[in-house]
């Protein structure tokens, strides 16, 4: 049941490429830092490695915004990189993989990443992990303004657990004249 399972939450619009999304991931792990390996990315989904141990939910919101940021082009971008490493037997076909991500075809980075964790979710290889992936292009109400505020944002339980009405001791005060959340009013002082 979904329900009792830890959220983990991905916001696609705070990552433009491979590094940032491997900034996204690592703000999710407890005490550990994903560094955009993909091997090492289905070990991070095995657990042990900062995540929920029963299985979990991972909501990635703005999917569809992180489907062209991890596209053919930064594919391609992450095969460069790789090129120099590849074992002499295996070059030409990786060579062949990155002449294709530079014309705009075959699998891509967001492809490769949504297998992975779906391997390790309901009728995958790995399904005993336990995680549930959910694709969201929108990202709820709730949510929209955390981006400001993103170490108040639980990784585990989604909504920010600080008390209502109290400023982020992070964030800077509110500029004099300026509401203290944009959008809304400011708030009547207390008599």
């Amino acid at each position: 049941m979904t329900r009792d399972l830890p959220v983990l939450i991905i916001d696609g619009t705070r990552f433009s490429d491979l590094d940032g999304f491997a900034r996204e991931l690592s703000r999710l792990l407890s005490g550990y830092t994903w560094r955009g390996n993909l091997d090492a990315l289905n070990d991070v989904l095995r657990g042990g490695y900062g995540t929920p141990t029963g299985g979990w939910v991972l909501k990635w919101f703005s999917s569809e915004t992180s489907r062209a940021a991890l596209g053919h082009a930064e594919t391609a971008r992450r095969l460069e990189r790789l090129l120099p490493s590849v074992h002499p037997s295996n070059r030409a076909a990786f060579e062949a993989r990155l002449h294709a991500a530079r014309r705009g075809e075959g699998e891509t980075l967001f492809d490769e990443i949504v297998a992975i964790i779906r391997e390790h979710g309901p009728g995958g290889q790995e399904s005993a992990d336990g995680i549930l992936l959910e694709l969201a292009e929108a990202r709820p109400r709730a949510l929209a303004g955390q981006a400001a505020c993103p170490h108040h944002i639980s990784p585990l339980a989604g909504p920010p657990r600080r008390p209502a009405g109290r400023r982020c001791p992070r964030r800077p005060p509110p500029r004099p004249g300026r509401p203290p959340h944009p959008g809304r009013p400011p708030r009547a002082p207390p008599p």
